[in-house]
């Protein structure tokens, strides 16, 4: 990557992050006049509390966006953006065309999809290995 389109990505950047602070503040902003008054009913309550969760919820995202950015941006200073933070390999031109953000090149980030939408299945307890075998004599009874 040659310094204009360095330049040219950082300048997205930072374009980003005033963005995503002053959505941030408006929502912040949002969510201090929910409380129109007295709650009358239980459909004001109810459509108060969705409507701060819904702002809680947009807030949370755009400051997770926001700290995407600014650690991007980090990147740039410290000499090591562009570069994949798993693999280490060069993040492709048009990712970060289309995602100056991007930590992750597109085969780590695809591996992290997976990993990270793979469903899990934790059992409540362990059984001890004296308590399974116990389950399995009773299961064959």
């Amino acid at each position: 990557m040659n310094k204009t389109q360095l330049r040219i990505l950082k300048k997205k950047l930072l374009d980003a992050k005033s963005d995503l602070v002053r959505r941030i503040q408006r929502l912040r902003h949002d969510l201090r006049d929910t409380n129109t008054g007295p709650i009358r009913d239980s459909g004001d309550c109810i459509l108060e509390f969705t409507s701060c969760n819904f702002l809680l919820s947009e807030s949370s995202l755009l400051c997770m966006n926001l700290s995407l950015v600014e650690d991007a941006l980090e990147r740039i200073k410290l000499g090591t953006y562009g570069r994949c933070s798993e693999c280490g390999k060069h993040i492709e031109e048009k990712r970060l065309s289309a995602i100056p953000w991007a930590p992750l090149c597109v085969g780590c980030q695809g591996v992290k999809e997976n990993r990270d939408s793979s469903p899990r299945w934790d059992p409540p307890f362990q059984l001890s290995e004296k308590s399974h075998q116990s389950a399995l004599r009773t299961e064959s009874l």
